[in-house]
């Protein structure tokens, strides 16, 4: 069985992350931010054209199929009790995330959206949740959750579970919401990179984090996701890049550098 696959209960958030975990568990961030960062620039470059549901469905759609392989290996670790569960942590950890921050795309930069992303880690860690947008809080409650109501099965197939769930919860909506005039290709583009790079390949890898280090270490990539949100933004977009938001970036990067270095 491979790493990807180790089951839930073969790890223990509470002791020092193995060798590899050192180097592995902070490169992994990194790119999983880049990534994740990147979706937000998608998102507003086809939110308008596809309008927010129909633009998740897309996505969710797309990232399912990417995992679908690893759901068919894997589905017979599932059994009735898992159910509810599944619909629970579809629907709040992804569905209605995913919709929210599609929305928002259309009416805010992109940068605006990848910054408030970062709140979920202070909902994940229940003392400190000082302040945080309602996206985050249910990206929180999600990441707890996924370890411990289905320990036993490989990421790649909860990950894979989740995607399809959410896309079946959501089909409905957003076939009711579905555009009626031309999409514009350079929307078609973002919109199937959304699916398959920011949602099924990363998807893969934050399960993988969650199961191997623990939701509370592996939901801090959404420290990062703004940083790079920003820059991608920047970059593509053309959105403003100030001094002030050079040095939060700094601070982003130490913080979440301390985090890991946290037993």
């Amino acid at each position: 069985m491979s790493q990807a696959e180790a089951p839930a209960t073969t790890v223990n958030s509470g002791t020092a992350a193995p060798e590899a975990a050192r180097w592995l568990t902070p490169l992994e961030l990194t790119i999983l931010g880049a990534i994740w960062g990147a979706s937000f620039l998608f998102m507003r470059v086809s939110a308008r054209e596809f309008g927010a549901l129909p633009l998740v469905e897309i996505r969710l759609a797309l990232g399912a199929l990417i995992l679908l392989p690893i759901l068919w290996k894997g589905y017979t670790h599932f059994n009735r009790k898992h159910v509810l569960p599944l619909i629970f942590v579809s629907a709040i950890n992804t569905a209605i995330p995913f919709s929210l921050f599609a929305w928002a795309a259309q009416r805010a930069p992109a940068g605006i959206g990848a910054i408030t992303n970062a709140t979920a880690v202070m909902w994940t860690v229940w003392s400190a949740a000082l302040a945080g947008t309602f996206a985050g809080f249910l990206y929180g409650i999600g990441g707890n959750l996924i370890r411990r109501q289905f320990p036993g099965i490989p990421s790649g197939a909860v990950a894979s579970a989740t995607l399809v769930c959410a896309s079946l919860l959501l089909a409905p909506f957003a076939i009711a919401s579905w555009p009626q005039g031309a999409i514009p290709m350079h929307s078609w583009v973002s919109a199937v990179l959304l699916g398959v790079l920011c949602t099924g390949t990363a998807y893969f890898i934050y399960f993988r984090l969650i199961y191997r280090v623990g939701a509370a270490r592996a939901v801090t990539v959404t420290y990062l996701v703004p940083l790079f949100g920003v820059v991608w933004a920047w970059i593509v977009l053309g959105e403003p890049l100030t001094p002030s938001m050079a040095i939060a970036g700094a601070l982003i990067l130490g913080g979440v550098a301390l985090s890991q270095q946290r037993k």
